[in-house]
C-alpha cells in the first residue's frame, strides 16, 4: 500500500490505485489516505519542503537579529513609524479640564 501511495502522482491517483489494486471501497481508500501515511509517502512532499525552507529563512533572520542588536532597534523604530502612520491621527475626544456642576454619584 505504501509503495502504491508513493508511486502515485496525487492523492486522487492514489485513491484510484488503492481501490483498483486492493479492491477497496472509496470510503476505505479515503480512510487510508487520511492517515498521516499520505504525508509520509511524499504526496505532500513539496509542501513540507516549502515549509521547511520558510522556517530556515525565519531562523536565519532571527539569528541575524540576535547577532546585531542595532538591527533590533531599527526594526522597533520601523514598527513604531508604521503604527504612527496607521493610528497617529488627531484626538477625537475633548478633554474637559473645567467642568461645572456636581459630578459626584449619589445613591
Amino acid at each position: 500500500m505504501i509503495r502504491t501511495i508513493r508511486e502515485s502522482a496525487s492523492a486522487e491517483a492514489a485513491l484510484a490505485q488503492l481501490q483498483t489494486r486492493f479492491t477497496l471501497s472509496e470510503i476505505q481508500a479515503r480512510a487510508i489516505l487520511d492517515m498521516q501515511l499520505r504525508r509520509l509517502a511524499a504526496l505532500e512532499r513539496q509542501q513540507i519542503l516549502d515549509e521547511y525552507q520558510a522556517i530556515l529563512k525565519t531562523i536565519a533572520r532571527l539569528e541575524d537579529l540576535l547577532a546585531n542588536p542595532r538591527k533590533i532597534l531599527y526594526l522597533v523604530r520601523d514598527e513604531l513609524v508604521d503604527l504612527r502612520k496607521r493610528f497617529g491621527d488627531a484626538r477625537r475626544t475633548e478633554v474637559a479640564t473645567d467642568v461645572g456642576g456636581d459630578l459626584s454619584t449619589r445613591t
